[in-house]
């Protein structure tokens, strides 16, 4: 009885810090002369924001699949004695790929393309492009 009362602790804590971890560290490096930037994305809000250059930069983002899809088949074979059919529940997709688009107040953009991989907090590895083709690395990562 102890070792389930250990356990659902455990998993209680777990998600309680999941669910407070909205906000990750945005890592961006230049790939020409390495100059770093940081800045945060809030994945619950889906913006980004970023200070690079001395410039503020600010959006959205949107993943695919999104980390809350899940897929529900009605199964058309055999009915159940109710005469209800069953259905199925795949569980959601734990990686996919990410856009971002963010903007500054001077006009300026930065495209970003990444891979993500939500397994207890979201990470992610890309690159972004800014308006002058200048390319950059791109880490994301939770902390807890």
């Amino acid at each position: 009885m102890r070792t389930n009362i250990n356990c659902l602790s455990i998993l209680c804590l777990l998600l309680a810090l999941a669910g407070c971890a909205t906000e990750s560290s945005m890592l961006i490096v230049s790939r020409a002369d390495r100059q770093i930037a940081k800045g945060t994305v809030d994945w619950f809000a889906q913006r980004a924001r970023v200070t690079l250059n001395e410039r503020n930069y600010q959006g959205d983002y949107i993943l695919t699949p999104t980390p809350q899809t899940t897929v529900i088949i009605n199964n058309n074979e055999g009915e159940r004695k109710d005469g209800q059919r069953s259905t199925t529940s795949t569980p959601r997709s734990t990686n996919g790929t990410g856009k971002m688009l963010l903007l500054s107040n001077e006009g300026d953009v930065l495209h970003c393309e990444f891979s993500y991989e939500d397994v207890l907090g979201m990470t992610a590895i890309g690159t972004c492009t800014d308006a002058s083709k200048h390319e950059y690395d791109l880490q994301i990562k939770t902390a807890y």
